[in-house]
């Protein structure tokens, strides 16, 4: 193995690290066009619909997760935080770090190689699928059989 594979596999590995569910990159994403306070995030995510590619189901970007996905990116510096107003009233919003906005391109070619590559997660019928789907079904009910 060369050097250079061994570099690329451990700076993946800290990479993926850097986001603590899939719904960091999704709430990245939906910083794109400036700030956002979290309840126009929201307004936003219910708006689109997410499906989960691996079993077809729709997914649901609540706003707790959505502050969880705030406070994970705020503190790994890809997101700031503004303070609006004080008092009762107290208003955020959130947006991109340089940092989180160079990620933006590489997010753009993940979504173009997904959408290249559509057929590794649907078979003929357009149904999703995909070998994890089955996997992780089967490993619930061996634990739901014993």
């Amino acid at each position: 193995m060369r050097a250079n594979d061994w570099t690329l596999a451990v700076d993946t590995y800290n990479i993926g690290k850097l986001f603590h569910s899939n719904w960091d990159l999704a709430v990245l994403a939906l910083l794109r066009d400036g700030p956002r306070r979290p309840r126009d995030l929201a307004r936003m995510a219910a708006e689109w619909p997410f499906r989960d590619r691996w079993n077809g189901t729709k997914a649901t970007l609540s706003p707790s997760r959505i502050t969880e996905a705030l406070r994970v990116l705020t503190e790994e510096g890809l997101v700031y935080k503004t303070t609006l107003s004080e008092g009762w009233d107290r208003s955020v919003e959130y947006g991109l770090t340089d940092a989180g906005a160079e990620l933006l391109p590489v997010l753009e070619s993940m979504q173009a190689w997904l959408r290249r590559h559509a057929e590794l997660f649907e078979n003929a019928d357009g149904s999703p699928r995909h070998r994890r789907a089955g996997k992780i079904r089967s490993a619930g009910r061996r634990r739901a059989s014993k």
